[in-house]
């Protein structure tokens, strides 16, 4: 693994558990840094998008949907944005 992770002008540094943007630090809680850093991993990991393909419906991942850097990664990774996923388009299994 990587000690850092670069896309665009976005930059996770794991070794100094930090987020920087532009070279600025950018202020995120440990758990959305956490989340994002097994995203870019997990992306690294797999050969292609087909194991993602519910990311952008996965409810462990609801608590980055309203950061629009998930949006980017989505981008990234060759995902329709969420607004591409209507609330009809949804259907999760009850627990």
């Amino acid at each position: 693994m990587a000690n850092r992770y670069r896309f665009d002008d976005v930059q996770i540094d794991r070794q100094s558990f930090r987020l920087l943007k532009g070279g600025e630090v950018v202020p995120v809680g440990p758990k959305a840094l956490k989340l994002f850093i097994f995203l870019v991993e997990e992306y690294e990991l797999r050969s292609g998008v087909d194991e993602m393909i519910f990311l952008p419906i996965d409810p462990r991942f609801d608590p980055l949907r309203s950061d629009p850097r998930f949006d980017a990664f989505l981008h990234r990774v060759g995902l329709p944005p969420q607004s591409h996923f209507s609330a009809a388009q949804i259907s999760r299994p009850a627990h």
